[in-house]
């Protein structure tokens, strides 16, 4: 990058051998001034040195298939309020899913849900989210030529406006740490030791030499929180952009749920592996739109010098995945554009780990990224993933709006925001029940689910009472 090496795989083949059977020496992360960001927390950006080693052995002990299914109430009890709200107010459907990601997110990492889109936290976030993508633009000028970066950390916040924004920005995201730790905290200290991150950290089951300090758990839980937020939601965006444009995946979809379901109950996790189809449209839209175009936000590094096909590549050189290119590949994928789940074989998808193969010629995408950094939330991704798509095809017809002459207002297939985290630009689509029927037991679930929450919307006793219960029942049946 800038004076620096950069090297581009654009196909799955080069990914595989150099990204995958090569991680040992490609898993290290370029120094660039973002890394200054978040005090060298952000398990993304940092090298991987013994706090990386820390932090993703606590990721992936919490987040593994097994641990993620500890978190699949929130996300079922979410997905209720989604299909409530999207009832009421269809044309605000990216605001709701924005808190369904959000809330499912908060759940996880502290126990605490945002009931309302409206929560100052989670307009909060959103600045955050904003104005950092904002600030790794303007960092790239401190990259270009990476002689002078030390000299750029070296100059003080009064004449170097970049390095002001940081620090503005890094007492935001540590002011929303603290505020949502200290309160899951006190959830905790009142005898309420229900599942989350900040729970299991506060838990200390790690031995002496894995344990994080204070200030790892709370950026960590933070990270966890805030990197499972505009990435599940702007994926969700996606679908419901393809569902409006490919009615005829909508109807397969739906005819599948209605086959299994029926319109009685909503689809839960358990009749995953009796949808197939169902599962090829998360795996489409997780090909057709990814998050990133280029990944991960920060590349990898070369640790030592390589040879590959003749040639020799240096040690400290940048080495990028091109998430869009290789999964628009025509080789990959025929017509790549069209939003076809049927390139997603049913044995394929009903592997937990088809998205994270570690042959990549094996998997549907590289979106969550490679070897050994490939991302720890996974399993829990796609739980909310299906939970979120699956009761939104059960509820709803999804179609293009119509103009006044009673004519489809077309939605650009390709508009999509450039961005760091990336996704549909705004469209506008129309959201129908299903039927009365659907309507119905939408509502009846959500009033039954909101006799679980206390005065001011948060998870009660009833709730995680009923959250015991349900983890009981699954430890008997493991």
């Amino acid at each position: 990058m800038g004076t620096s090496t950069m090297i581009l795989c654009g196909t799955d083949e080069v990914v595989r051998d150099l990204m995958e059977k090569r991680s040992a020496s490609t898993s290290r992360k370029v120094d660039m001034f973002i890394r200054t960001f978040g005090d060298n927390l952000n398990i993304a950006f940092r090298d991987n040195d013994e706090i990386w080693r820390k932090q993703r052995k606590m990721y992936s002990t919490r987040l593994n298939a097994r641990g993620s299914n500890n978190y699949i109430p929130y996300q079922e009890f979410e997905s209720v309020e989604l299909l409530s709200k999207m009832l009421d107010h269809p044309a605000e459907f990216r605001v709701h899913i924005m808190r369904f990601a959000t809330s499912i997110a908060s759940s996880i990492a502290y126990g605490l849900r945002f009931p309302s889109a409206d929560d100052p936290d989670i307009k909060n976030l959103i600045e955050w989210f904003d104005r950092t993508t904002a600030l790794g633009g303007k960092l790239q000028i401190a990259d270009w030529f990476p002689i002078f970066r030390p000299l750029f950390r070296m100059i003080p916040k009064s004449i170097n406006p970049i390095k002001q924004e940081v620090e503005e920005l890094e007492e935001l995201e540590t002011k929303l740490w603290i505020r949502h730790t200290t309160a899951a905290r006190a959830l905790i200290d009142a005898g309420k030791q229900h599942a989350s991150f900040v729970r299991d950290l506060q838990a200390k089951t790690e031995s002496e030499k894995d344990r994080l300090t204070e200030k790892e758990i709370l950026f960590s839980a933070g990270h966890a929180y805030a990197a499972a937020t505009d990435t599940q939601a702007n994926t969700l965006s996606a679908f419901v952009k393809a569902m409006a444009m490919y009615p005829h995946v909508q109807k397969e979809a739906q005819k599948e749920i209605d086959a299994v379901i029926g319109s009685k109950r909503m689809p839960t996790w358990s009749d995953r592996p009796n949808l197939p189809y169902v599962r090829a449209v998360v795996e489409e839209t997780l090909r057709w739109l990814p998050v990133t175009l280029i990944g991960p936000p920060m590349p990898h590094a070369l640790s030592r010098n390589e040879t590959y096909m003749g040639y020799t590549l240096p040690k400290g050189a940048a080495i990028i995945n091109c998430i869009w290119t290789i999964n628009n590949s025509p080789e990959r994928c025929p017509d790549p554009r069209d939003f076809d789940p049927s390139r997603h074989r049913a044995e394929d998808t009903l592997q937990e780990g088809f998205g994270i193969n570690p042959d990549t010629l094996k998997r549907p995408h590289t979106t969550f990224g490679v070897g050994r950094r490939v991302c720890p939330g996974y399993n829990v991704a796609m739980r909310t993933l299906f939970m979120g798509m699956s009761r939104i095809l059960w509820a709803f017809n999804i179609s293009h709006k119509l103009d006044a002459a009673g004519n489809s207002i077309p939605i650009d297939r390709d508009a999509i925001v450039d961005a760091l985290v990336t996704g549909p630009q705004p469209f506008e689509c129309e959201i129908e029940p299903r039927s009365a029927e659907h309507e119905k037991l939408i509502r009846r679930e959500w009033a039954k689910a909101e006799r679980e929450l206390d005065s001011e919307g948060h998870y009660g006793d009833e709730f995680f009472s009923r959250f015991d219960r349900l983890r009981a029942d699954e430890g008997e049946k493991e």
